[in-house]
């Protein structure tokens, strides 16, 4: 089915090669162009102090919610404004990947031909001018859930999708698809990946964030107006924050989580021990309001779990 961009064209142009010397930099949810500012700002300031150029050796992570893939051809006007930001990403001296969420068509994304890249698999998006449809701008590639790839030497696991939490208000397969959470064949295929590479990666990217970091996060907030003992916060008991607290329990080793979703910019950094009292929601250690995580002095490894929103895309290595 042709839904607007190119797939075939241009298997032999020069794309990223993994190569070695670039940077991989990290930023929240987009929503097509409301949230896309922080970009355009950090772009024009990147050019210089990273040496972009047209190699594409820096990358840029969109944490789900990307928005610029939302609009199909029954609706032309919008359809087009799509179109024009994605060669917009394309023809920048970065190379794009989105991780997506749960604000995304899965309808179009479903469509886009898998390719292997960087070590695992993942979607390619060709976007083209209707002006020049012959003439390649770049690629994007959109990363699938539970892959883990190689990427500027980082090793990075993909864990894309989340539940809509304003269901009631959308309608299915117009803005909003069951496809947004995880499959069990996804969540074996995860597994099965992460048992392929011992468990261990350096990074992990996702749009969500696991259950026990959500929980932590609102009772910071809300204080002891936040219940987690009580009636489960749908944000943070759905089934996409539950099969990621499962891969900690599991053994899963890592250095940062990224992530996105909360609309909110925070960073948390836990020892193993802090992580098992979270998991257990232990009460004491939640409602311990002196308990300062970033002052803690440990010599053991500490797992950063850190959100983006608003601010500057973020470099991570």
């Amino acid at each position: 089915m042709d839904i607007g961009f190119n797939n075939m064209k241009n298997d032999t142009k020069k794309t990223n090669n993994c190569n070695e010397n670039g940077k991989n930099f990290v930023t929240g949810d987009t929503h097509g162009t409301y949230d896309i500012k922080k970009i355009h700002k950090w772009y024009n300031k990147a050019l210089k102090k990273y040496n972009f150029d047209e190699d594409k050796k820096n990358n840029l992570f969109i944490l789900g919610d990307w928005g610029a893939l939302w609009h199909e051809k029954h609706e032309p006007h919008k359809f087009k404004k799509d179109l024009e930001l994605q060669l917009k990403y394309a023809k920048k001296k970065y190379q794009l990947f989105v991780i997506p969420g749960n604000h995304e068509n899965y309808n179009l994304i479903n469509q886009l031909p898998i390719v292997e890249k960087f070590g695992g698999k993942m979607r390619k998006l060709t976007p083209y001018s209707p002006y020049n449809p012959d003439k390649y701008y770049g690629d994007i590639y959109l990363l699938e859930r539970g892959e883990i790839y190689t990427i500027n030497g980082q090793k990075i696991l993909a864990l894309g999708g989340a539940l809509s939490q304003d269901r009631s208000l959308r309608t299915l397969n117009v803005d909003y698809w069951e496809e947004e959470l995880w499959s069990i064949q996804e969540e074996y295929n995860c597994l099965d990946n992460l048992d392929k590479h011992n468990w261990n990666v350096d990074i992990v990217l996702s749009h969500t964030c696991p259950s026990f970091v959500g929980n932590y996060y609102l009772h910071k907030l809300h204080g002891n107006n936040f219940n987690i003992f009580g009636k489960n916060n749908g944000k943070t008991k759905e089934p996409t924050s539950v099969f990621f607290e499962h891969l900690i329990k599991e053994g899963l080793e890592f250095k940062e989580w990224h992530f996105g979703h909360w609309h909110d910019d925070f960073l948390f950094s836990f020892s193993k021990d802090e992580i098992n009292k979270l998991i257990l929601n232990d009460k004491d250690f939640h409602e311990n309001k002196n308990f300062a995580f970033a002052e803690i002095k440990t010599n053991e490894h500490i797992y950063k779990f850190q959100c983006h929103y608003l601010k500057a895309p973020h470099l991570i290595n």
